[in-house]
């Protein structure tokens, strides 16, 4: 549809569909950031650890 319009129409729908995964993810991390304990799960993600000790997954993933 928008070849059969011309390059003028396809530059206004590229305008459009670049910037929305963007905002959309931007949006989105910027929630993730403002949510409760978000701290302690970028720690995580960075360091491997909580409270400065060595997570010991055995007891954590094998819990009932």
């Amino acid at each position: 549809m928008t070849i059969y319009r011309g390059v003028r129409y396809t530059s206004k729908i590229v305008y459009v569909t670049v910037p929305v995964p963007f905002v959309t993810v931007f949006i989105f991390l910027m929630r993730g950031a403002t949510l409760k304990n978000s701290d302690v799960g970028f720690r995580m993600f960075l360091k491997g650890y909580v409270d400065d000790k060595p997570i010991d997954y055995n007891a954590t993933l094998f819990e009932a």
